[in-house]
């Protein structure tokens, strides 16, 4: 009789373990994919904007304020400042 108890009990544990994790898991993954989510967003605003030759010019938003961003490459950028 305490061979099933204990069988019995050492299943349950698994079966809860195993839940416990599971749970825990799914909300690791949920919160990742928000954090994930909410990067690609920044990006395509970010990365969007107006392509001009090799310059590429996007408004951002920073700090709850509208600003004008200019990418490109470095020495293309110093060349057209001179």
């Amino acid at each position: 009789m305490d061979l099933k108890i204990t069988i019995l009990a050492a299943i349950l544990s698994a079966v809860f373990t195993f839940a416990g994790a599971y749970y825990h898991y799914s909300n690791e993954l949920a919160k990742q994919q928000t954090v994930v989510e909410s990067a690609q967003v920044k990006e395509a605003a970010f990365c969007g904007g107006y392509q001009l030759g090799k310059i590429r010019i996007s408004e951002i938003t920073c700090n709850g304020k509208q600003e004008l961003c200019i990418c490109g490459d470095p020495s293309t950028l110093k060349r057209g400042l001179k």
